[in-house]
């Protein structure tokens, strides 16, 4: 059999490897993602939102001004190429639940770091029919949406049609470090893009990622309801159809536990029903894997002894805004030499 040349080949296919891989391939680079779903794969469970004003502080997303214009134009660049939609353009309705939350609201309303996602503006009151907003609520504008199954699976066909993918789990007994080999396959570089699967990686085991728990719920609702906008209250409640919402998600340190739980749909029912009175139904209760470390801040670079090895980890809960920017960035990196930011680079 004729081994197989490449230039890059990617371990993982999150939406961390996808954009590696997409930003590989616009360089002409001949690439082979390597990827096999397993349980708690953290982006096939993300509610896709891009919240540029986020917390229990109201604080303005660390990079915003910069991720979010990013991620907006490879997005859509990305629905050019596979032909599909997969992102729009949100508002986010902020209620107000209590005196204080809106004394530390007002703080940050229009003011100049905050006024391009949430601008002055008056109240906005839900319906009350249907919502709990006696105290009226803000809108945060600028989010973006993304569905993030969809366009994993859609570029994932993509890869096949160009011959670009290989499903398999990943063996490190295979991998040949010194004649960058893997099976019968000759490689310039590997970058391992597993997520909380880094766990079990022996090249990056000194990397302190650790996997982060996330419950959510798919929920549908008795009748049809009219509110279009994602609603942020202790969680996220954001409408998938006209009669059914993503309720997510837990916030969980318990290394790698996939297992569902009483306390987590108690949670996210309490989410939900807190803000809204519609009689509801459970469809679907889900978790994922958020790869973490307690820096909050990406992971990314070669190996300090094996330089054809890399990593690219670390998004955290905000892989959706985080990953295209800087798959970007590491790419450049990787076929320039250009220096990464030092916020997130492996040698630091």
């Amino acid at each position: 059999m004729k081994q197989r040349e490449v230039d890059f080949l990617i371990v993982g296919q999150g939406i961390v490897g996808t954009m590696l891989a997409f930003f590989l391939l616009k360089k002409n680079q001949q690439v082979l993602v390597i990827d096999k779903k397993i349980p708690g794969s953290a982006s096939q469970h993300s509610s896709g939102i891009i919240n540029p004003i986020t917390g229990r502080r109201f604080a303005k997303t660390w990079q915003i001004d910069t991720l979010l214009p990013f991620a907006r134009e490879t997005y859509k660049e990305l629905e050019v190429l596979l032909q599909s939609e997969f992102v729009e353009d949100i508002d986010i309705i902020k209620p107000i639940t209590s005196t204080k939350e809106e004394n530390d609201l007002s703080i940050d309303l229009g003011s100049e770091e905050h006024a391009p996602y949430f601008p002055m503006q008056e109240k906005l009151f839900l319906d009350k029919e249907k919502y709990n907003n006696s105290l009226g609520a803000y809108k945060i504008k600028q989010a973006l949406k993304l569905n993030i199954a969809h366009l994993l699976n859609s570029f994932k066909q993509y890869l096949i049609n160009i011959d670009s993918y290989q499903e398999e789990l990943f063996e490190y007994e295979k991998l040949d470090i010194e004649n960058s080999m893997y099976n019968d396959m000759h490689f310039k570089k590997i970058i391992f893009c597993q997520g909380f699967a880094n766990i079990h990686n022996p090249f990056f085991n000194d990397i302190d990622i650790i996997p982060n728990k996330g419950e959510y719920l798919i929920i549908q609702t008795k009748e049809k309801h009219q509110l279009k906008e994602t609603i942020t209250s202790n969680g996220i409640i954001s409408p998938l159809s006209e009669d059914t919402f993503y309720i997510g998600a837990t916030y969980e340190w318990v290394g790698d536990d996939v297992s569902i739980t009483k306390q987590g749909r108690k949670h996210l029912c309490n989410v939900f029903e807190n803000i809204c009175k519609m009689p509801y139904e459970i469809i679907k209760q889900g978790v994922g894997l958020r790869p973490a470390i307690q820096a909050r801040r990406p992971i990314i670079g070669m190996h300090a002894q094996y330089k054809n090895i890399g990593i690219m980890n670390a998004m955290g809960a905000k892989g959706t805004s985080l990953a295209p920017y800087y798959a970007s960035q590491f790419s450049q990196f990787l076929l320039e030499g250009k220096e990464l930011d030092k916020e997130v680079s492996l040698k630091k």
